[in-house]
């Protein structure tokens, strides 16, 4: 039997074995500035949290963030890396944020363009 941790009815796709999603994130807000998601299948190559972690930190690096004074945590719920959190500083927990909306002017400027 195939599974995705996903959802959706994608047809017949592998099981997923493994989820990390590593939020770095500013100490002193909880804003998220970079998510670095993994997603194992069953049959592939294992990775590590300290593999993830170390990956991410790279990533977000390499993407103009100084990483230096930046915390990070992992999450094995998928939903996490999909959609807009922040980090609760008192408990180290993924907060779901509203997403941004384009103000009507950003919208009007898409359709002509």
């Amino acid at each position: 039997m195939t599974h995705s941790t996903f959802g959706g009815g994608g047809g017949n796709a592998p099981e997923v074995s493994d989820v990390y999603v590593v939020a770095i994130y500013d100490p002193k807000t909880g804003k998220i500035l970079h998510t670095h998601n993994v997603t194992v299948f069953k049959g592939g190559r294992s990775v590590t949290e300290k593999e993830a972690l170390d990956t991410a930190f790279a990533r977000a690096s390499d993407a103009g963030h100084q990483t230096d004074n930046l915390k990070s945590t992992v999450s094995k719920n998928p939903q996490h890396g999909r959609s807009p959190h922040k980090i609760d500083l008192a408990t180290g927990q993924f907060i779901p944020v509203p997403a941004k909306r384009p103000l009507p002017r950003q919208l009007s400027e898409r359709k002509d363009s």
